[in-house]
């Protein structure tokens, strides 16, 4: 898997909604989730799919990535969590979304769970940590039990978030 690292400062609910597609589906143990009240920082390591590539042919197969990415929330004076078992440190959560609400940054989880971060504005930062190893399942969604799984859309490739 080839491509250049991913690198982001969000700043605005625009540059939040970048990231947060390509942060669409990544899977984060509850245990790589931490907040650091004395640095008003929320930060978190991902393991997030690579939307942003193509697929690779490799033995008749449809390969694609996944690297290990790190979030970090600024200036974050409280954290709510809603639906989260914090006392589950084995818990593996799949991200769906991110978005700015307010004075607030949520982190909306399959399965009900949200973090509601309080923040004093959108400063924000996400950075691929490694190269992309290669994986051969892409992440689907059904829109209705009795409708086939249907993949997310791949993010769009907005300007204003990239470093």
């Amino acid at each position: 898997m080839t491509g250049d690292a991913l690198k982001l400062r969000m700043a605005d609910a625009e540059d939040l909604a970048i990231a947060a597609s390509c942060l669409q589906d990544a899977i984060v143990p509850i245990i790589d989730m931490r907040y650091l009240a004395d640095e008003r920082r929320f930060v978190m390591v991902l393991n997030r799919f690579l939307w942003e590539q193509p697929a690779e042919q490799v033995a008749g197969r449809q390969v694609y990535g996944r690297t290990l990415v790190l979030l970090s929330i600024e200036t974050v004076g409280a954290i709510q969590v809603h639906g989260i078992d914090q006392k589950r440190r084995d818990l593996i959560m799949e991200l769906l979304t991110i978005r700015a609400d307010g004075g607030h940054i949520e982190l909306i989880f399959a399965g009900g769970g949200r973090l509601r971060l309080q923040v004093d504005g959108i400063q924000c930062f996400l950075e691929d940590l490694q190269e992309a190893w290669p994986t051969r399942w892409r992440p689907t969604h059904a829109v209705d039990e009795s409708e086939e799984p249907v993949p997310p859309s791949p993010p769009s490739g907005g300007a204003g978030a990239r470093q």
